[in-house]
């Protein structure tokens, strides 16, 4: 019988090293906030930025800009981020939400 792998069995690694979930926003052990980049298909922890509610991903080898899915405060307290870029045109909602 073949299992189906899906995101929501993995586990990933905060930058503490802890066991962090697809589902969590903050890491229990050293609250870091937490964000799902769809495009890397990993959690990062979330280094806050220069600008308001922006972040750069903790351990990751790009320096670009993030900002929190527009739903991260609405019931579905969606987790994922969405990249800032060099526009204000930048979406507000990420993939899964858009």
């Amino acid at each position: 019988m073949q299992q189906s792998w899906s995101v929501l069995d993995r586990v990933f690694a905060c930058r503490c090293k802890r066991p962090v979930f697809f589902r969590n926003s903050q890491c229990i052990g050293c609250a870091s906030q937490l964000g799902y980049e769809p495009e890397l298909g990993k959690m990062f922890a979330l280094v806050p930025a220069n600008g308001e509610n922006t972040f750069r991903l903790a351990g990751a080898r790009t320096r670009a800009l993030y900002r929190r899915c527009e739903n991260f405060t609405s019931p579905a307290a969606c987790n994922w981020i969405v990249p800032v870029g060099n526009s204000q045109s930048a979406p507000k909602l990420c993939v899964s939400a858009a």
